[in-house]
């Protein structure tokens, strides 16, 4: 009885492993195959498209668009005056104040683009187009003149960044998360094959009842 007991406690954790396993790499599988995720996958491997202001005015949704990640030259750049500021504070007292980046415009073509970068303006950009959020929207035109100027402006902003350093943390994220997924799941689908190899049953010298689970 003490077996049988142990068998099943053993097989019942096994079986939630293994469980929680397939879950774990159906979700591995579908953050690497969904159609979002493809179309990273397609810019991270094919590099950055040249963007020119024709290719840029023909972008209705930036969101839909096949290559989004972007290398362009604009004419000039002018500071927006909006700025992200990073705060450093220990024990709820601020030690450190710093300008994390920065929005500007640039003329590109008859219109402008707004990027986002770091530290300085730059003619020469390339990162990932990417929606104007509303937030952000009423951040640049709430002022009456901006508003009035809005609709020369490109209806998405570029992120001044590489899209391959984000690639290569996918990469090895996916490659640890896969690692777990083997360390834990593979022991735990050999125990709920072969419950005759449990160590408790082994120990207890049980034979019938190993000759007995090795036929199953």
């Amino acid at each position: 009885m003490k077996s049988l007991w142990i068998v099943a406690q053993y097989r019942s954790a096994a079986r939630n492993q293994v469980v929680l396993f397939g879950v774990g790499f159906c979700l591995l599988v579908w953050a690497f195959g969904n159609p979002s995720t493809i179309r990273f996958w397609r810019n991270f491997y094919t590099g950055p498209i040249e963007a020119s202001p024709d290719y840029l005015g023909r972008i209705t949704n930036v969101d839909t668009v096949d290559r989004y990640w972007a290398v362009l030259e604009g004419k000039r750049a002018v500071e927006l005056g909006l700025r992200n500021v990073s705060v450093k504070k220990v024990m709820g007292v601020e030690t450190d104040r710093r300008i994390s980046n920065l929005y500007f415009a640039l003329e590109v073509g008859d219109r402008w683009l707004i990027v986002k970068g770091e530290k300085e303006l730059s003619v020469h950009v390339k990162g990932p187009l990417i929606p104007l959020t509303a937030d952000l929207r009423r951040r640049l035109f709430s002022d009456p003149e901006m508003q009035k100027l809005e609709s020369s402006f490109y209806p998405f902003y570029l992120s001044d960044s590489d899209l391959r350093v984000e690639g290569y943390w996918r990469i090895g994220l996916a490659i640890l998360a896969f690692g777990v997924l083997l360390y834990f799941g593979l022991p735990a689908t050999k125990r709920f094959a072969h419950p005759e190899l449990i160590p408790e049953l082994q120990s207890m010298g049980d034979t019938g009842m190993l000759e007995e689970l090795s036929q199953r």
